[in-house]
């Protein structure tokens, strides 16, 4: 049921911006699911996870993933 929710996400995310690849920035991505799904998709995928052990699920799946105090110093060159 998750990864079917999942998909149906991307999907939605894939309609609406009508875009097949790009960079996208997950707020609140837990451990990193949905990162997962578009990094596979051949997104750029960056999570912000407030929980330090659902961060380290989320880099133990080679999404690069901080904590939300991050996006105050994240290089805004890199958004686009």
């Amino acid at each position: 049921v998750r990864k079917f929710t999942l998909n149906q996400k991307k999907n939605l995310l894939l309609t609406t911006t009508k875009l097949s690849k790009g960079k996208i920035l997950d707020v609140g991505c837990g451990t990193g699911s949905f990162l997962e799904i578009m990094k596979s998709a051949g997104w750029e995928t960056v999570g912000l996870e407030p929980n330090a052990d659902a961060r380290k699920q989320t880099s133990l799946k080679n999404i690069e993933c901080y904590e939300p105090n991050y996006l105050l110093i994240y290089p805004t060159s890199n958004l686009m």
